[in-house]
């Protein structure tokens, strides 16, 4: 595969990872809900695939346990008889929706 598409992978990864922080910061997402952990896991996958190709191994350890939190958050949303992160994820975004209007 060409160095363009790896280096495309980190940087678009690195814009996921800077977007989530972002709109968590601005209380634009719950950081319990499933969008902010989607956005973590696919950018951490990302920054993964990108500092393997480059064997930057300290990265890539960094982003596997960035992966393993994303994803055991995605578990818990996914699993828990509770709703509540549900929940809160839809409220806060009804939320946003409303304040835009």
């Amino acid at each position: 595969m060409s160095e363009y598409l790896f280096d495309a992978l980190g940087w678009t990864g690195s814009v996921f990872i800077i977007a989530g922080y972002w709109l968590n910061s601005q209380g634009k997402l719950n950081p319990q809900g499933l969008p902010y952990q989607l956005i973590n896991v696919v950018g951490g996958l990302l920054l993964l695939i990108n500092t393997m190709y480059y064997s930057a191994y300290p990265s890539s350890a960094v982003n596997v346990i960035w992966l393993f939190v994303g994803g055991y958050h995605l578990f818990k949303i996914f699993t828990t008889k509770n709703t509540t992160w549900i929940r809160n994820s839809l409220n806060l975004e009804q939320n946003r929706l409303k304040k835009q209007r």
